[in-house]
């Protein structure tokens, strides 16, 4: 356990998702591990959603210095 308190913050830090029954060091059944890989789907798709949105606020704030300096 003490391992782990201090394994995961690292990996979490560094982008990495530790999930399912091996990932996550502990026993579970087979719809915990679908349940953590659900889960970890929706993580993904909720960081995209940020870069993407990023993106489209860098390429705005962008054009507006291109006009203005124009």
């Amino acid at each position: 356990e003490e391992a782990r308190t201090r394994i995961f913050p690292y990996l979490e830090s560094n982008g990495i998702m530790s999930k399912g029954r091996y990932g996550a060091w502990i026993y579970s059944s087979m719809e915990d591990a679908l349940l953590d890989g659900l889960n970890a789907g929706d993580i993904i798709r909720e960081e995209r959603k940020k870069r993407t949105l990023l993106t489209i606020k860098e390429q705005q704030e962008s054009q507006k210095i291109g006009r203005q300096s124009a």
